[in-house]
């Protein structure tokens, strides 16, 4: 009882301050997105795709989301309300898990989140892919539950592919089918539907250095300091504007992927077979949040979760 009132009442302040009715500093961006993704789903509910737009950055289930949470109810509220009960759902599976393991501490933590990273957790798309992977973790014993919720998740956004590097030994090969026959039939079906539908792939190739990413951190103390470093509003975040940042997003790409490379070397080679799959899945998460030329402040949702 106690955990559930403390979901209530955080969530309760989340919604509150999202929407303006008690003071939040600088409340009016909680949901912004939002906005954006309703914009998308009014042109998507007319069969206008957003094929060449540069803020575009998902893959194609993302655009069913959105589409879902537009036709619920528009100016913000349809997604919100999905996006709550995605939160409502992590937690209650990782309030079913505790008890069986006799272990509140996970869905503790995640009553927590918000109050840990602010109120953003409603107002972004993260909430939904960290689901997919909650609920993939919480299966990882299942093959084919652990499979189709990776597969899930990585149509809705790229990163749970990475939780297939959790998986127990001696199911591999079933996780892959599982996985593997789960994406491909959903990539079919929703190409189907929008027949450019993974044309982001494309895009992600032009983004550059955004100003929150670590790679960034050494233009914004020169910036801080001496320096003047500029940035602008490009691919849907603002990106720093200066020389060597295209090297800079090299090497840290470069070591990232080495990162992932010895991560998974060690995994096919046994040394991490006592490892718990979700320490596992943690620090792949990590890593890529901390090589990526990309990062947020909602990313922190995937850690948390």
């Amino acid at each position: 009882m106690p955990l559930a009132l403390g979901w209530v009442a955080t969530r309760a302040w989340v919604l509150l301050s999202g929407f303006g009715l008690i003071f939040y500093p600088e409340s009016e961006f909680l949901f912004s997105d939002v906005r954006l993704y309703d914009w998308w789903a009014g042109n998507i509910a007319d069969s206008f795709f957003p094929i060449n737009d540069p803020m575009w950055q998902y893959p194609p289930l993302a655009a069913v989301v959105f589409l879902a949470g537009y036709l619920l109810a528009g100016n913000t509220v349809g997604f919100v309300f999905l996006a709550t009960v995605a939160d409502l759902a992590i937690f209650l599976l990782l309030v079913r898990a505790g008890r069986e393991q006799e272990n509140s501490t996970p869905a503790f933590i995640w009553m927590l989140t918000p109050l840990i990273m602010g109120p953003i957790i409603l107002g972004r798309f993260d909430v939904f892919v960290t689901l997919a992977a909650v609920a993939a973790l919480l299966y990882v014993g299942q093959a084919r539950k652990f499979g189709i919720a990776i597969a899930i998740g990585t149509l809705l956004k790229v990163w749970p592919v990475l939780l297939l590097l959790a998986t127990p030994k001696g199911s591999a090969m079933k996780v892959i089918t599982w996985f593997a026959g789960t994406f491909a039939a959903g990539s079919l079906l929703l190409s189907l539907w929008w027949s450019e539908s993974f044309s982001f792939i494309g895009g992600q190739r032009s983004r550059g250095l955004q100003i929150e990413s670590v790679g960034a951190l050494p233009y914004q103390l020169w910036n801080a300091g001496p320096g003047n470093v500029s940035s602008a509003f490009q691919f849907g975040a603002i990106e720093v504007v200066a020389s060597g940042t295209s090297i800079v997003s090299l090497v840290i790409t470069l070591v990232g992927l080495a990162l992932l490379g010895t991560l998974f070397f060690w995994r096919v080679t046994g040394r991490l077979n006592s490892a718990n799959p979700a320490d596992i899945a943690l620090l792949a998460v990590l890593i890529s949040i901390v090589t990526s030329r990309v990062l947020s402040p909602q990313y922190m949702v995937w850690v948390f979760g």
